[in-house]
């Protein structure tokens, strides 16, 4: 591992109590992530693939006991089939927020993540993971949270995240 010239979004928000530094802190890493979610998925990923949720691999996010899934999916037909089956038995809170996010209403299950566009999907949002230097570059470092899936999870772990920021 090579050492990253900066301080990290916590060092910063440590450091200063001006509005507008914090808030720039935030707005870095709102760049980073938009950077992330827009780097195009090729529909056959050549081997060896990314960790993805839809291709045998384990995947993790916050969203699950421990952040990582409690099984494997071949599709996205399987997870969505699979995180319905939970909602319906166990209405767990995090589940509930997940469909709201995708579709509009807690009382509606998951619909068409297969027609989904696939996004690198970054698990980990928090300041002490983007690493920002003098000259304003942003480095995100910890992807071990991190997969290709379906849009609606990158929303809900942006979503989770700022929740708990404000906890």
């Amino acid at each position: 591992m090579e050492y990253i010239h900066g301080r990290t979004g916590d060092q910063i928000l440590g450091s200063t109590s001006i509005p507008a530094e914090r808030k720039g802190v935030y707005q870095y890493m709102a760049t980073a992530i938009q950077k992330l979610l827009r780097i195009p998925i090729p529909p056959e990923l050549p081997p060896p693939p990314p960790p993805s949720a839809l291709n045998n691999d384990v995947f993790r996010l916050v969203m699950f006991l421990d952040t990582e899934a409690p099984r494997i999916y071949q599709n996205a037909d399987q997870l969505e089939l699979h995180l319905n089956t939970i909602f319906i038995t166990a209405h767990d809170i995090c589940f509930t927020e997940l469909l709201y996010l995708h579709m509009g209403s807690i009382y509606e299950q998951l619909k068409g993540l297969s027609n989904e566009p696939m996004v690198f999907c970054y698990g980990d949002i928090h300041p002490g993971n983007f690493i920002i230097n003098d000259d304003g570059h942003i480095t995100i470092i910890d992807f071990s949270e991190t997969s290709i899936l379906p849009s609606s999870f990158a929303r809900y772990a942006i979503v989770s995240t700022s929740k708990l920021s404000r906890g």
